[in-house]
């Protein structure tokens, strides 16, 4: 007859397993492999993952970890590299030559804009 799942106790393989996943994951060297992921420190948790499934072989939790790895470097390796502004820009004679025009321009325009506004008040 069929037994309820609530009712079924687990089976010697699922008990195993359990098992062996409490093993992995109250193992400090994972914790490690973790957070070394999460800081995106990739060859650490290489490193870590590798001693890992040395010992605990073909544990689920070590499979995700390795493919979440696997992903998280090819993204790395295909993503252009962070452009960062440089001040040696604005060394160049020609930056220097617009943006004292631009403050040039402001100037005016402020002067402009005042002169518009005391001619207005001296009016009323």
């Amino acid at each position: 007859m069929l037994r309820r799942v609530r009712d079924a106790e687990p089976t010697e393989a699922t008990k195993r397993h359990l098992a062996g996943e409490d093993l992995v994951r109250s193992d400090p060297r994972y914790a490690q492999a973790v957070y070394a992921m999460q800081e995106g420190n990739w060859q650490e948790a290489e490193r870590l993952l590798a001693t890992l499934e040395s010992r605990y072989g073909g544990s689920p939790d070590l499979r995700r970890m390795r493919l979440s790895l696997a992903l998280h470097l090819s993204a790395e390796k295909s993503s252009p590299p962070k452009q960062r502004f440089h001040l040696e820009m604005l060394q160049t004679p020609i930056i220097r030559l617009l943006l004292a025009i631009n403050v040039g321009l402001y100037l005016m325009l402020g002067a402009l804009w005042l002169l518009t506004r005391s001619a207005t008040s001296t009016q009323k």
